[in-house]
């Protein structure tokens, strides 16, 4: 299995333009890593098992076993309403802030539309997101559908913190991270940066991976997507999601409660599924069978064993963990380049290998449907953020003050030097002129992977500039003020 894995990584490594991949296995109790490649693709320094990666939405299911933990000790049931934890929880359904279960949250059949790319980005904290998800729209109702919502996980974890009255961190350590001797996983990039031994996140920059600077919203969606480990904390996580217990063998999560996040809750079926394995497999797909999520895990039947696994994406990095309990069989893969099939790829390889089969050159059919699907998130030049005079002229305008009436709140748009820049919540925007009375804003961030959103101007019966509407459906009105009035003239803005 070692030369297997060996030869695996060293192939994909070329075949993918990765720069590094940090793999943990663990087969019939023996463990194993695999740590090839560079932590970012302008340097010679190489990983080892000690090099921090980013293991985004694979973090749910650290936030669901904690939350068992915390059952299994009598602190909570998983169909408490989430209203008696999260006091004053507003949706715009009342009906599902009264009835919405802890339960309801870990297997995506809340109905929420996601904040990522809209409340979440513009949110101080956690609770000012909550506050915000008032204003959120629902994509199905409560329980009628599966829909994939990272927001439910973030309430989890405000649970978590509230029963233990600690800090998301604190808590994590409390309940996995010290009694399953991970002690170098975390809930911070910063913290994960900080001996220096990290793998540089690398999006797509004219047919090969650069890198970026590692940014994430730990303040804001840690319980969702925040988690950070190596290889050798993750072999230790792999043993305790086989077994509930740590490699010493002592008991974190007696069997019985363990045993409930692999219980299937919602098919993954309807207008919002995934087929997070099936759609790249071709016309292998109906080797996949009864795909569901359960409590913070993806699982099908594949070749009569039911197969469990969690991918995880933020910008620069992939990841997956998954198992296959009847093989005593889990495996960590975790990358720091945007090639969003390969993880999948080395699981669905990995799997056949455990199972003892050769179905199909997963690689070859995972690559093609990741070119097919375009899904790669490609580094873009920032639109110059100082302005010629037309390009002023054609912003000012908007100059002034706002508030939204859906949840982004206020907003102020300004010009600083030859710039224009939006301020709204936690971020700021470039903003750059697409025509009169429209703008393209692109986030004040390290690097730019194109405007995040764009808007155009609302004008009243008398030609006012009243306000402006955006892509992400907020509606921006003009607070009024007497001296930044603007009319529209003969195709002319004029004040």
């Amino acid at each position: 299995m070692r030369r297997f894995v060996d030869r695996l990584v060293a192939d994909t490594l070329k075949q993918w333009q990765q720069p590094a991949i940090s793999m943990s296995l663990l087969w019939n109790n023996d463990t194993y890593s695999a740590c090839s490649g560079v932590r970012r693709k302008d340097q010679d320094a190489t990983i080892n098992e000690q090099t921090h990666f980013a293991l985004a939405s694979c973090s749910k299911a650290f936030i669901v076993n904690a939350i068992l933990i915390l059952q299994s000790k009598g602190k909570l049931d998983l169909d408490d309403l989430v209203k008696d934890y999260i006091h004053g929880l507003t949706f715009s359904n009342e009906v599902v802030a009264s009835r919405a279960t802890i339960r309801d949250l870990m297997c995506n059949r809340l109905g929420l539309i996601s904040s990522e790319g809209r409340h979440r980005q513009v949110a101080f904290s956690r609770k000012d997101l909550i506050t915000r998800m008032a204003f959120q729209p629902f994509q199905h109702e409560f329980k009628g559908s599966y829909a994939y919502c990272t927001d439910g996980f973030t309430l989890l974890g405000e649970i978590v913190t509230r029963v233990l009255d600690a800090e998301l961190g604190e808590c994590l350590e409390q309940l996995l991270f010290t009694p399953l001797g991970m002690n170098h996983t975390n809930v911070s990039h910063v913290q994960a940066k900080s001996d220096g031994n990290f793998a540089s996140p690398h999006l797509w920059l004219d047919g090969s991976l650069a890198p970026i600077d590692w940014n994430y919203e730990d303040h804001v969606a840690a319980p969702a997507g925040g988690v950070n480990s190596n290889a050798e904390d993750m072999q230790k996580w792999l043993y305790f999601i086989l077994s509930g217990q740590s490699m010493s063998g002592k008991v974190v999560l007696p069997e019985e409660f363990l045993a409930l996040s692999s219980v299937p809750h919602m098919k993954d079926e309807g207008q919002f599924a995934e087929h997070e394995l099936s759609q790249a497999m071709g016309i292998y797909a109906h080797l996949v069978q009864e795909e569901a999520y359960a409590l913070g895990w993806y699982t099908h039947i594949y070749k009569g064993s039911r197969v469990y696994y969690h991918t995880g994406s933020i910008d620069g990095f992939r990841s997956l963990v998954g198992y296959v309990k009847d093989c005593n069989f889990a495996v960590s893969i975790m990358v720091n380049g945007d090639n969003p099939f390969l993880p999948r790829m080395l699981f669905q390889t990995l799997v056949d290998k455990v199972k003892g089969v050769n179905v199909a050159n997963w690689s070859s059919l995972f690559a093609k449907h990741q070119t097919d699907m375009g899904n790669n998130k490609v580094l873009q030049p920032f639109p110059k953020s100082e302005l010629d005079i037309h390009e002023l002229d054609l912003l000012r305008p908007f100059y002034g003050n706002y508030c939204d009436s859906t949840g982004f709140g206020m907003a102020t748009i300004r010009q600083h030097d030859l710039s224009v820049i939006m301020t709204v919540g936690a971020l700021q925007f470039y903003l750059h002129p697409i025509g009169e009375l429209c703008f393209e804003a692109y986030k004040i961030w390290p690097y730019c992977v194109g405007p995040q959103f764009s808007a155009n101007g609302m004008i009243n019966i008398n030609g006012e500039l009243v306000g402006f509407t955006t892509t992400q459906q907020a509606i921006f009105t003009r607070l009024i003020e007497p001296q930044n009035t603007w009319k529209t003239t003969n195709n002319l803005v004029s004040k």
